[in-house]
């Protein structure tokens, strides 16, 4: 509590070398509007455990903070991912004009395993991005056992259905077996939006966003948002 005190009511903060010699400056300007807003959201202001906003509540009048939502996975079967055949490739082209429309262009495919009952398959698209160009797009589709393709479902995709299942910077986590999302702002990656999607045998469900708002050269983005993955058992 002191650490905090002693910050808001300082100006800037100094690293020293171990001769003492200060070997870099930062500004605390809004540090204290930052440690307020941080009591008022955790409802702290007026307590003790108050970071700026202290008062004479006890500890145990914070509110207990919420648990974080849980997404239940489906168990996957240990068999081969489906593929896309030629006629859906072509299908896709032609739908969704990959390549910039060149007829000979082969997109980049990625295959795997979600459930005993369907497959994913990601389809990059180079010439599809934003962000000046640093924002490569991919489609995700659902292949059933049958071999039907579908649009992959992504929660908070945007409202219009043609864009349900994109996907900007896209890659597969296969430990976590996390879908991944990056919009970056600029090409240097230094701002933007970072998102992980978890299969709940239904659509992708949003388990981690993380943002950083302003283009500043900082790589540490904040998380704005969590979920818990539980998975089934796995099929053996």
């Amino acid at each position: 509590p002191k650490f905090f005190t002693r910050i808001s009511q300082a100006t800037s903060v100094s690293l020293m070398d171990q001769s003492g010699k200060a070997v870099a400056v930062g500004s605390l300007r809004g540090a204290t509007a930052a440690f307020t807003h941080m009591d008022e959201q955790q409802g702290r202001a007026g307590t003790v455990t108050a970071l700026v906003l202290k008062g004479k509540g006890a500890a145990n009048a914070v509110p207990v903070p919420q648990a974080a939502p849980i997404v239940n996975a489906p168990a996957i079967a240990n068999t081969p991912p489906h593929t896309l055949s030629d006629m859906d490739m072509q299908a896709i082209n032609r739908d969704y004009g990959l390549g910039c429309k060149r007829p000979t262009y082969t997109p980049d495919v990625v295959h795997t395993r979600l459930d005993k009952r369907t497959t994913l398959a990601v389809v990059g698209d180079p010439c599809g991005s934003g962000g000046g160009g640093s924002n490569p797009s991919s489609f995700a589709f659902l292949i059933d056992e049958e071999g039907r393709v579908s649009k992959a479902s992504i929660e908070h995709n945007g409202d219009d259905p043609t864009m349900a299942n994109m996907i900007a910077g896209s890659w597969w986590d296969t430990k976590n077996r996390l879908l991944g999302s990056f919009g970056k702002s600029r090409g240097l990656g230094d701002c933007g939006q970072l998102w992980s999607y978890a299969w709940d045998g239904a659509m992708f469900r949003i388990v981690k966003e993380a943002a950083m708002p302003d283009c500043r050269g900082s790589y540490d983005y904040i998380t704005t948002y969590r979920a818990t993955v539980k998975f089934a058992r796995e099929i053996p």
